[in-house]
């Protein structure tokens, strides 16, 4: 599944408010789009390693013309190359084969970060993980799957996220997560949307793949600069970041951190002015 040829797709992760069941999930983006006043052309699903994938919600989706796309965990790479998880692999991806329309597949992000090191245990080894799942899917026949690679934003300019690139002929979406995270971090700068993925957006257009934006929040600082943020960020995403083809909001509370557009009526009124710019208006077809 390729970008739109003008603009960008408009997604999100929204975060349901209690529990994470089908009615809780479906019920968090409706909500979302509501609160906006669109629909949104990617729903992003977050789903952990070994856990039944949320098909139900992707068909819903699908129902109603959104792209899910699955933000699936990963496991110490070791052990995915060695064959451990094949059984399992392969019925989650006959599972995403069945419902024929497209499907992202967010596999593994944010591989490069801290948090993650542990499981991709190396450049190296993390790559031979990808390309073990992705061959999987390729055999089940899993043609609707757009694979989605997406390290953390703030990496590319250390030359860190480019290593664990698995190639060409394995990624459909080159992606990256970023967020401004003042003032919830302390010493941290706030930074517009343009800065944060300054250095992936460089090494991205290379690559000739579509881009993303898997991730991204602001949070409230003084009165009215988060819809100040989200406004500079239209504005930059219309002008300086054009290869850009799609973007996923991060509509969450998370540890302790208020990423929600509703955290204020000025900034529920930014994004929403935000999400229904025409440039945002792109879909493409799924059916």
């Amino acid at each position: 599944m390729l970008g739109p040829s003008h603009g960008a797709l408009f997604g999100a992760y929204a975060a349901p408010t209690s529990g994470d069941d089908y009615a809780a999930m479906v019920g968090a983006i409706a909500t979302l789009d509501n609160q906006i006043g669109r629909k949104l052309a990617i729903d992003n699903l977050f789903v952990r390693w070994g856990h039944q994938l949320p098909v139900r919600v992707a068909r819903w989706d699908q129902s109603q013309d959104i792209i899910p796309m699955i933000s699936w965990a990963g496991a110490p790479a070791h052990l995915i190359t060695s064959g451990v998880y094949d059984g399992m692999i392969r019925a989650d991806a006959l599972q995403l084969r069945a419902l024929h329309r497209p499907v992202m597949l967010r596999w593994f992000a944010e591989m490069d970060g801290i948090a993650k090191h542990s499981l991709a245990e190396s450049p190296g080894r993390f790559i031979a993980a990808w390309r073990h799942v992705h061959d999987i899917f390729a055999r089940a026949g899993a043609g609707n799957v757009s694979w989605v690679w997406c390290p953390n934003a703030f990496h590319f300019a250390d030359g860190v996220s480019q290593a664990y690139y698995p190639g060409s002929g394995y990624v459909n979406w080159i992606c990256a997560d970023g967020y401004n995270w003042a003032p919830g971090r302390p010493r941290a700068s706030w930074v517009s949307i343009a800065h944060i993925f300054s250095a992936f957006y460089h090494w991205g257009l290379r690559t000739g793949k579509p881009m993303m934006i898997g991730e991204f929040g602001v949070m409230e600082r003084a009165p009215g600069q988060k819809a100040a943020w989200f406004r500079q960020a239209d504005q930059q995403l219309r002008t300086q970041l054009t290869a850009i083809k799609a973007i996923v909001y991060f509509n969450s509370v998370n540890a302790g951190m208020n990423w929600r557009v509703t955290s204020s009526r000025a900034s529920l009124a930014a994004f929403r002015a935000f999400a229904r710019d025409p440039y945002f208006g792109s879909r493409v077809p799924i059916s």
